[in-house]
């Protein structure tokens, strides 16, 4: 059987889940695309929980601790950042699987930053 770069990185994914003591059927969902019914309220009641995130070869635990709203672009629309401290002192921008428990899995573009002097990554959402 070929593995394809996507299943190796679901596999790795749920390998490295394991090495957290979390059990690989939190991850069974991924794909599914549980970010576009989430809005600003959803992610504003989760600051202060932590998120799993991960890529190729790299895992981390990102603590969100902020959203900040900008002005609407359109009348039912909305814009926010998300604001996540990471544990790591070296970190890219690019898209990451994500994990939370009470949202479930999605796929998130990050861009790399601080908050304060911590390492942070952002996600921008800017629905119209």
């Amino acid at each position: 059987m070929k593995l394809t770069r996507r299943d190796f990185v679901k596999i790795s994914g749920i390998s490295a889940l394991a090495g957290f003591g979390l059990s690989g059927r939190a991850f069974a969902g991924i794909g599914e695309d549980s970010l576009a019914v989430q809005s600003s309220k959803s992610f504003r009641r989760l600051i202060g929980t932590d998120f799993y995130i991960w890529r190729e070869n790299f895992a981390t635990s990102a603590r969100l601790v902020k959203l900040q709203e900008f002005s609407k672009s359109a009348p039912n629309g909305e814009c926010f950042a998300l604001i996540f401290e990471v544990p790591v002192k070296q970190i890219e921008q690019a898209t990451y699987y994500v994990s939370h428990p009470e949202i479930g899995n999605f796929e998130l573009f990050l861009t790399e930053g601080l908050n304060g002097r911590r390492r942070a990554l952002i996600a921008t959402f800017n629905r119209i």
